[in-house]
């Protein structure tokens, strides 16, 4: 079984199946996309995880539209597809602030300000 563990490249340990970087030097691993950072462990989760790999700490948000929780990496809500406009208090921020713009400003570049544009047209 050695022979099909995978290492990290930098500092060689074993690399944890369902996270996106190593615990330990904190270099990304190849193939896995980025999501949440744990709040409560701080260690970089693999894209749309729900529940921690490490600590099992909730890595999930609810939508102020209908309530349904999605992962924190996650620009919309799973269910309704309304954005998340405004930062996640756990540092995963969902809008981008363009430079010289007010935090939690949206931007035409914004993925806030872009899905709310098209749930817009959507409705209409």
């Amino acid at each position: 079984m050695a022979g099909n563990v995978r290492l990290c490249g930098q500092c060689g340990a074993a690399m944890i199946l369902g996270l996106a970087a190593c615990p330990f030097c904190k270099l990304a691993y190849p193939g896995v996309s980025r999501g949440a950072a744990c709040p409560g462990c701080a260690h970089v989760n693999a894209s749309r995880r729900t529940e921690c790999v490490s600590c099992k700490h909730d890595l999930t948000r609810a939508c102020a539209r209908c309530a349904a929780r999605s992962p924190l990496d996650m620009v919309a809500c799973w269910h309704c597809h309304a954005p998340f406009c405004h930062p996640d208090p756990t540092g995963w921020t969902g809008s981008a602030t363009a430079p010289g713009s007010q935090p939690g400003a949206t931007t035409a570049h914004d993925p806030c300000h872009v899905l709310s544009t098209l749930d817009d047209i959507l409705k209409s």
